[in-house]
């Protein structure tokens, strides 16, 4: 596209036209503070989070490491605590990391639901919605921009200008595109200037790094692929409208559809089954955990096989004349076999979960501002899946420490008075702590591939429609 190009001389016009417009710039002022303010307040809640699960995990490892000289059970029941870390760009666009816990309990035998959320700890009124600058590029900013452009093709129309410049060749088409080309190119402004706010917060605070670089080059990329398709269909629809009154009321409506209706509604109507609450998944671990046996006792009828596969495997008769301890064994044993009950019972939960996703994230195809909120959430790792990541690593963690513990029964406690014995602190000192691992990048941009992909569709069906309408 030349710097002649009649779709270009347009868009150039129009950018003429709003800078003309003193209220316009004083809006997108108003604007860019109201994402300022946003940021500021996003990024001040990450990181009193951030500094409160520092100090809780310093707390946690203190008390862990100044245990006594105890039995190993007793300090798999004493437990630890893991804590999720904070996403590098979840001051940006919170996800669902509001609702969701901040940190695990881990214990042996059981593995305990995410607590601490920050949803649940705010005020009722903070509940109604988390104010960060995605709140404001997904909700506010598409309403302002659907209505300017809209606008602007019915001032042509009132105006009578449009009848001149079709006179002098200008295609309708071309009057169009060049309509969605500036205000697109606005948009792409807004979405930089906010971009460039989150980058200069991470500069400041924590540097910055590749991975970070790509996130926010892809972030901009969406939002305005996202922005486009919002101004594309306002303009697709300001045709077939009489008047101003007209559109605004039309596109309204839209917007409410679009960015209120539509999320909240969605849910519903694409769960043909209903998901098991906590208290019934509980119910039914614990049932088949009765059912098992319990590990703590060793003459438990139910672990009768396995003490033979033992007996038989160190070649004695009886579990007293065992090189190991009969009773740290039977631990190992109940932690393996409590953990596939939760693993299958959790995999059953999870697999339900994960149909319903999926459902939802291919409601990017009838609305671009979903497609925008599920990418948005994936490549700020605040999503779903990436709340999934943390709870696997951290029962990965529990599982291997738990069963660590229970090596030290099997072969520092004697199976004679075996509550009545202890070894030393030295061993849990020794052992690591849980640490958090951020997703890869790689990962991020796999989840965000589908509603990247229903954005393009987006903008170029709508790109069609223009073109086509702007023929007629």
């Amino acid at each position: 596209m030349t710097l002649r190009s009649p779709v270009l001389l347009v868009a150039l016009q129009e950018w003429r036209y709003v800078c003309r417009q003193r209220l316009l710039l004083w809006l997108f002022g108003l604007l860019l503070v109201t994402v300022a303010i946003a940021l500021l307040q996003s990024w001040q809640q990450a990181r009193q989070l951030s500094e409160q699960q520092q100090a809780m995990q310093q707390i946690v490892d203190q008390q862990w490491q100044q245990q006594p000289d105890r039995h190993p059970h007793r300090v798999a029941h004493f437990g630890t605590f893991a804590f999720r870390q904070p996403s590098a760009l979840g001051f940006f666009d919170p996800g669902v990391d509001p609702q969701v816990g901040n940190s695990l309990f881990l214990e042996a035998h059981r593995q305990n639901p995410a607590n601490f959320s920050a949803a649940g700890q705010a005020s009722s009124l903070s509940r109604l919605g988390q104010f960060s600058p995605a709140f404001v590029l997904q909700v506010v900013l598409p309403l302002f921009l659907m209505l300017l452009a809209a606008a602007a093709v019915l001032r042509e129309r009132e105006q009578l200008t449009g009848r001149l410049l079709l006179a002098q060749g200008l295609a309708g088409w071309q009057l169009r595109l060049g309509k969605v080309l500036a205000y697109a190119g606005l948009a792409c402004l807004m979405v930089a200037l906010v971009q460039l706010q989150v980058l200069l917060v991470q500069v400041v605070t924590v540097g910055v790094s590749t991975a970070l670089l790509v996130s926010l080059f892809g972030l901009w990329l969406g939002y305005c692929l996202a922005l486009l398709a919002c101004i594309a269909l306002a303009v697709w629809l300001a045709d077939g409208c009489r008047d101003t009154r007209q559109a605004l009321l039309l596109l309204t409506a839209l917007w409410l559809a679009l960015v209120v209706i539509m999320p909240r509604v969605m849910p519903f109507w694409l769960q043909p089954e209903r998901l098991d609450s906590r208290v019934l998944f509980d119910a039914g671990v614990k049932a088949e955990l009765r059912a098992m046996g319990d590990s703590h006792n060793p003459d438990d009828p139910a672990f009768g096989r396995f003490r033979e596969q033992v007996l038989k495997r160190y070649g004695v008769a009886r579990v007293e004349d065992l090189p190991v301890n009969y009773g740290g064994l039977l631990m190992q044993e109940g932690e393996r076999l409590s953990s596939e009950v939760f693993e299958r019972h959790y995999a059953r939960l999870q697999a339900q979960r994960t149909a319903q996703e999926q459902r939802l994230h291919w409601t990017a195809l009838i609305n671009p501002l979903l497609a925008l909120q599920q990418f948005s959430m994936a490549l700020s790792g605040t999503d779903p899946a990436a709340f999934r990541d943390f709870e696997q690593q951290a029962e990965a963690y529990r599982y291997e420490l738990i069963q660590r513990l229970n090596h030290l029964h099997t072969h520092q406690i004697a199976f004679e008075n075996d509550r009545g014995q202890r070894v030393s602190q030295a061993h849990w000192q020794a052992m690591p702590m849980f640490v958090h691992q951020p997703e890869q990048l790689a990962q991020l941009w796999r989840r965000s591939a589908l509603p990247l992909a229903a954005l393009l569709l987006w903008c170029l069906l709508l790109g069609v429609l223009c073109y086509r309408g702007g023929r007629r």
